[in-house]
């Protein structure tokens, strides 16, 4: 059972993630609630990753997505800091990282499933679309007259959506 939930849970984890960060861009949930939420997160992947280092460690996608898990650990440690230092620009670079870095592992993927090559590679050309936005939504938003807000929002749900296709197809794959 605890295999299973080690398999199919980041199907779910992930769009709840992408859901909490705009919760917190937004200002609808407070600090102390993503500070809170980074340290759980920040947990659940130091145990993820020593719980499923070696089943991982069996193929070379799977060894690319252990690499995306422990870098996630280290950008969520960086965000947590960034949260409780009040750090934004230094929280808007773990985000970043946090959309990019998956973005990397779903190309990836994307060269090695043949059965869910596109959904892998679109999502990930879709999160590191997202990342563009995200990054760049004040130039975006003056060029196109839109508010930063909603370029910003526009890449998170970007970049939510690729990485939610990359998961269910892995996870669909695996079943």
């Amino acid at each position: 059972m605890f295999r299973r939930l080690r398999a199919t849970a980041p199907a779910g984890l992930v769009p709840l993630a992408w859901l909490f960060t705009l919760a917190a861009a937004r200002g609808w949930i407070s600090t102390r609630t993503v500070a809170i939420g980074l340290g759980v997160m920040a947990t659940l992947l130091a145990l993820f990753a020593l719980l499923s280092a070696r089943e991982m460690a069996q193929s070379r996608v799977l060894r690319a997505w252990l690499a995306v898990v422990v870098g996630g650990f280290f950008l969520t440690a960086v965000g947590l800091y960034a949260v409780t230092a009040t750090q934004p620009q230094v929280a808007r670079l773990a985000v970043a990282g946090w959309m990019l870095l998956p973005a990397m592992g779903l190309v990836f993927t994307g060269r090695f499933d043949a059965a869910y090559a596109r959904v892998h590679t679109l999502g990930g050309f879709l999160a590191a679309a997202g990342t563009v936005a995200f990054l760049a939504a004040a130039d975006i938003a003056a060029l196109a007259g839109l508010t930063w807000e909603a370029v910003s929002t526009g890449g998170t749900v970007l970049v939510a959506v690729g990485q939610t296709a990359g998961i269910l197809a892995a996870t669909l794959g695996e079943s």
